[in-house]
């Protein structure tokens, strides 16, 4: 039986207070907690059990990784769809308000699951096994996805901080080095709780571009698939276009090929500043 009324109340109260005490034992501790999920209406069914998280930072190759996904003929690796940005309110509407606490469902549980229809509805359009949602702020609501989805499968790909930072530099010459050196941190620091907390499957963009029939292997590997010589060819498949806003839409993504990444920048010319982010992804 499904809590109910007061009970389910009190029951999302509780896993409320856990979650942020699990929180302050992260932020306090510097190390990750298991955050606690609920056991409600909304977590004991999914249209899509597994899905695939690609987890990353902004201009970290996750449209490559997308569309090299994309190219297998298991796998449904749509756009960029952010997701997490859906609300759900109910306008103060007395009666639907109390029928939903009847129910034991919070707004948060309905984003939730209309989230996971959403990744059911394009996984059934493409009629493949796996469906893999790789929008990169994703990776600051991983401990949502945990609680929500704990069979989800987790793909963790890493780029070296300092061209991640040339690359904003150049599409933004006027903001503040400093300032997207803080945000990459912020998500390196998301990147390896959810790795601790979640586990998952750890990918250098680095290695994706210079070795892309070894490391393809390995993610095919971690899903339990066959790997498929198209991964590497991407161009020679549909990939639902490249929309600006949506992942990368440049000539070099259109172009349909793997281009290897250039040597890694050497340690003296990694600035202080950026030092934690390059330590947490590994890359010192």
């Amino acid at each position: 039986m499904y809590a109910r009324g007061e009970e389910a109340v009190k029951a999302n109260e509780l896993a409320v207070r856990a979650v942020r005490a699990a929180r302050r034992r992260t932020r306090r501790d510097g190390k990750a907690a298991v955050i606690p999920f609920r056991q409600g209406p909304a977590t004991r069914f999914r249209l899509v059990p597994e899905p695939v998280f690609v987890l990353s930072y902004l201009r970290s190759g996750s449209t490559l990784m997308r569309v090299v996904l994309n190219s297998h003929s298991q796998i449904c690796a749509p756009l960029e769809m952010h997701l997490r940005a859906l609300r759900v309110t109910t306008q103060k509407a007395n009666l639907l308000e109390l029928a939903l606490k009847e129910l034991g469902l919070t707004n948060r549980e309905l984003e939730n699951m209309l989230w996971d229809r959403i990744l059911y509805d394009q996984l059934n359009k493409s009629g493949k096994s796996f469906v893999v949602d790789k929008t990169p702020h994703n990776t600051l609501s991983w401990e949502r996805i945990h609680r929500y989805w704990p069979r989800a499968k987790f793909i963790i790909l890493y780029r070296h901080p300092v061209p991640v930072v040339r690359s904003m530099m150049k599409a933004h010459p006027n903001a503040n080095e400093e300032q997207w050196a803080e945000q990459i941190t912020r998500f390196a620091r998301a990147l390896d709780r959810a790795s601790e907390v979640h586990g998952g499957l750890k990918v250098r963009y680095e290695d994706l571009t210079r070795t892309p029939e070894k490391t393809t292997r390995e993610i095919c590997d971690f899903l339990g698939l066959p790997w498929e010589q198209q991964m590497v060819d991407y161009g020679t498949q549909q990939h639902g276009g490249f929309t600006r806003g949506l992942g990368d839409w440049s000539d070099k993504i259109k172009a349909g090929s793997i281009e290897p990444a250039p040597p890694d920048p050497a340690p003296e010319d990694i600035p202080p500043y950026l030092t934690e982010a390059c330590k947490l992804m590994g890359y010192l």
